[in-house]
């Protein structure tokens, strides 16, 4: 694949192939993957079922892996992706390793293997670079993903995502009514002003935001700016988003914004929260 739609639609069939093993093996309550199910219950989402769970582990290492292959870790392996998370996706790296746990890899068929196959044969870097958000080709990667490998959950989880057009109105007016009703007459550039999108998606709205924040900062003070504005920026905005595949993609497009720029992360990295608001 050549772009984020068609990786999309390869990488669906092999994400529900894992979460078909998981499925298999969670039938055994004592097996290794049936420990590791009561544990992520207890630590992050109580009511997930066995159902939930498998769906959760197959999208977590789907997303995991190819966040990991993205930036940059060549002869991709379970170990050395999450060690390449660390340093930007620290919850992300966390995850993989719980879930990559040897005992419960051991209870899976070939679909991990075959996942690595997959990701390490891809060049990211051939992939359409985006100049502005309109044109960002992840914009609508997890929607895309999700009509493949699972349309019900599609549709219960309303993933269905606003166009880029009425996003942008949408930040503009939010900019103007800062400025004019708020007395920040820098808007979205002001430091006490605080961005939270609770339901994040692939991250578009804060991404929008700081679109919209930098090309002000360009106009009224030039190029050399926009570095330090990015790095202040990133440390207001934030996101929170419950579903695992949108949560990566919002992370990682955050990320690499803040960075094409110049800008720098906060110490934890971006803003965005694995997070049921």
């Amino acid at each position: 694949p050549s772009r984020p739609r068609e990786l999309a639609g390869l990488l669906a069939p092999l994400c529900r192939l894992i979460r078909a093993d998981v499925q298999n093996a969670i039938a055994d309550d004592q097996s290794g993957l049936s420990l590791l199910a009561r544990e992520w219950r207890a630590a992050l989402f109580p009511d997930a079922d066995d159902a939930k769970f498998a769906d959760a582990y197959a999208q977590t290492l789907t997303y995991g892996l190819l966040l990991a292959h993205i930036e940059g870790q060549g002869n991709l392996t379970l170990d050395n992706a999450a060690n390449a998370l660390d340093v930007n996706h620290g919850l992300l790296a966390g995850a993989l390793r719980a879930l990559a746990h040897p005992d419960a890899r051991r209870e899976l068929g070939a679909g991990i293997d075959v996942l690595l196959r997959i990701l390490n044969a891809l060049d990211p870097s051939a992939w359409h670079r985006p100049q502005t958000a309109q044109e960002d080709p992840w914009l609508y990667f997890y929607e895309d993903f999700l009509a493949e490998y699972d349309p019900r959950l599609r549709a219960d989880a309303g993933v269905y995502y606003t166009p880029v057009s009425v996003i942008k109105a949408q930040v503009r007016l939010i900019n103007e009514l800062l400025r004019t009703r708020f007395n920040k007459p820098r808007g979205f550039n002001a430091p006490g002003v605080t961005v939270l999108d609770p339901a994040a998606g692939t991250g578009a709205y804060p991404l929008a935001v700081l679109e919209h924040a930098l090309e002000a900062i360009q106009q009224r003070s030039g190029t050399g700016a926009i570095a330090g504005a990015a790095t202040e920026l990133a440390s207001r905005l934030h996101a929170f988003e419950f579903l695992v595949g949108p949560y990566a993609v919002a992370h990682l497009r955050l990320t690499q914004a803040v960075r094409a720029v110049g800008g720098h992360l906060p110490q934890e990295g971006a803003l965005v929260y694995l997070s049921d608001t």
